[in-house]
């Protein structure tokens, strides 16, 4: 699996932020970037280029639920993963409701939850592409089909 998707690691802990740039970088992530508010990620988003957010909840400034209803109406191929200290069911819930692949609460499995999630999203999106590329394929059969009885059709009756 190709491992070239814009990440954007979205945490105000400048350690927590660097270590977890590095790791996803030694995982073989190679477009990782790190920011230090939502604010600042947003103004970095590429335009027409989906891209997986990594995003600590509860920041300065917007939150995260704030932060995902902001990029979702403008980036619609933008995909949120959580990871927060916070650990209510409800934040979470409310998160996924708004459009998060996932949440996950920091512990010391955190880095590798992260790698997992991403992995995770990266393999869903891969079938949904090959679900629609099989969709476009099956229009394609069915009208080359529905010409070929035409023809047949039309040719035997002209004889």
């Amino acid at each position: 699996m190709k491992k070239n998707h814009f990440i954007y690691v979205v945490e105000d802990d400048q350690p927590m932020n660097t270590m977890l740039c590095m790791f996803l970088k030694k995982q073989g992530f190679t477009n990782v970037t790190g920011y230090f508010s939502s604010e600042e990620m947003i103004a970095g988003l590429p335009k027409n280029r989906s891209v997986i957010i990594i995003q600590d909840f509860d920041l300065p400034g917007m939150n995260g639920l704030e932060t995902i209803r902001n990029v979702k109406s403008g980036y619609p191929n933008a995909d949120f993963i959580f990871l927060s200290g916070q650990k209510s069911i409800e934040i979470a819930i409310e998160s996924i409701k708004s459009g998060a692949f996932d949440y996950i609460v920091k512990d010391s499995f955190s880095k590798e939850n992260v790698v997992t999630k991403i992995n995770n999203l990266l393999r869903i999106k891969t079938l949904e592409k090959y679900k629609q590329r099989s969709k476009i394929f099956l229009l394609i059969f069915s009208f080359l089909l529905f010409i070929s009885w035409m023809i047949l059709l039309v040719h035997f009756f002209i004889k």
